[in-house]
């Protein structure tokens, strides 16, 4: 329990720091910030939602041209 307990701590960290990379672009310009913010979302969710270590918990194959 206190492996999964940490995990989900380091994951909540990790995602801060990509989206703290993501807010570097409001010094630059609003849109820049947005489409960062966006680009880094589009990262997370594909991190979390279709990696093949989650097919790997769920019990499912890995999907084509994943090995």
């Amino acid at each position: 329990r206190m492996n999964v307990l940490a995990g989900k701590h380091f994951n909540a960290g990790l995602r801060a720091v990509f989206f703290s990379i993501g807010y570097l672009g409001w010094f630059v310009d609003p849109v820049v910030f947005v489409m960062s913010t966006l680009v880094l979302l589009a990262v997370l969710v594909r991190r979390q939602f279709f990696s093949a270590a989650r097919q790997a918990v769920l019990g499912q194959p890995p999907g084509p041209g994943k090995s």
